[in-house]
């Protein structure tokens, strides 16, 4: 029985990759080369194109452009173009700083009395996270874990975030 197993092993393995070997080599077909293709022509226009390129480049200033504007007084007298410098933009205001209660809800608890175990649920920047006391994500530190607040700790300062805010 064990010799009956291991020759149809054999057979099998040898099927296969006889088949594989056979596949891969493929039969020697020639390949045809195909019919050549007709060349295609093309009408040319005789027609001859100009380009005047006697006008002046409009990315580069002329040197004297600026010294030759002149502009007139109310009187008739005129005077001469002097360029000011261009106006100063104005800087916006920075926002200011996002508040706590903007990226951070409380959503939660879960408690396990026997362990006295507590574990709040909060979105924290959109992201749903269970955390305990004493654990800190993205500079906010969970410092106490109530049925309806948590206390936290953000840039130094204590807050209290109530649930649903």
């Amino acid at each position: 029985m064990k010799y009956g197993l291991i020759v149809v092993v054999i057979v099998v393995w040898g099927s296969i990759i006889f088949r594989v070997v056979g596949g891969i080599s493929g039969p020697d077909v020639p390949v045809s080369a195909g019919r050549p293709r007709p060349k295609v022509e093309a009408p040319v226009s005789r027609e001859q194109y100009v380009l005047f390129a006697d006008y002046p480049d409009p990315f580069v200033p002329e040197e004297d452009s600026l010294d030759a504007v002149e502009t007139r007084k109310p009187g008739g007298q005129a005077a001469p173009y002097t360029a000011s410098a261009p106006p100063v933009a104005v800087a916006p205001k920075p926002a200011p700083p996002p508040t706590l209660q903007s990226f951070l809800q409380y959503m939660g608890m879960i408690g396990n009395p026997e362990k006295k175990l507590k574990i709040a649920i909060i979105n924290l920047h959109g992201k749903e996270l269970l955390v305990r006391e004493k654990e800190k994500h993205d500079e906010v530190l969970i410092k106490k874990i109530d049925r309806d607040k948590i206390g936290v700790v953000y840039k130094g300062k204590y807050v209290e975030v109530e649930k649903g805010n």
